[in-house]
């Protein structure tokens, strides 16, 4: 994932809207730019929790450029956490706090919770 710019913050701010955090993991392997059309491929799509108007208002643009990193880089760790799971491949998650901190989504809950 690249540097996300600060430019957006201006304009969720004016919208007045959410900003939602999304994660993909799987779409180079299915569209490499190697290749000059795609090909099949387990496409993960996670998405965040929502940082509302509020939320927004309470940060200036570097704490709200950090806070969006963060939520979106967690957004990809869990989309490739599942399509690992779901290829059958062991995951571990390159940063412990990530595996502690969040909650499991209702897929992968016990039936009992």
């Amino acid at each position: 994932m690249g540097t996300l710019k600060p430019g957006f913050c201006a304009l969720a701010r004016r919208a007045g809207v959410p900003l939602l955090p999304v994660g993909i993991d799987g779409a180079f392997d299915s569209w490499p730019r190697s290749q000059i059309l795609p090909a099949p491929a387990v496409i993960h799509i996670q998405f965040g929790e929502p940082l509302g108007p509020d939320e927004i208002a309470k940060l200036d643009d570097r704490a709200l450029v950090a806070e969006m990193d963060r939520r979106i880089r967690d957004c990809h760790a869990r989309a490739r956490e599942f399509r690992m799971r779901a290829a059958g491949i062991e995951f571990r998650a390159a940063v412990p706090a990530l595996a502690i901190a969040r909650s499991e989504p209702e897929t992968l809950r016990p039936a009992s919770a």
